[in-house]
């Protein structure tokens, strides 16, 4: 019982931590497998580290610079 609980719990955080990937402009799957494979918690600090991908992240400056 107590292996299903930590298995649906691995898998609800993993899925909190692949949803904020994927609005960070990141891959969703690769974040949540990486997640279930790892940590959720070890893995959301490193996409909270690394933040908005390349390619957003110079979108955003230039609709700032606009």
């Amino acid at each position: 019982m107590e292996i299903i609980l930590f298995l649906i719990l691995k898998t609800l955080f993993s899925h909190f931590v692949a949803a904020r990937a994927e609005k960070l402009n990141r891959s969703y799957w690769n974040w949540f497998i990486a997640s279930v494979l790892l940590s959720p918690l070890l893995v959301w600090i490193a996409l909270e580290i690394s933040g908005h991908s390349k390619s957003t992240r110079e979108s955003l400056i230039l609709e700032k610079s606009i």
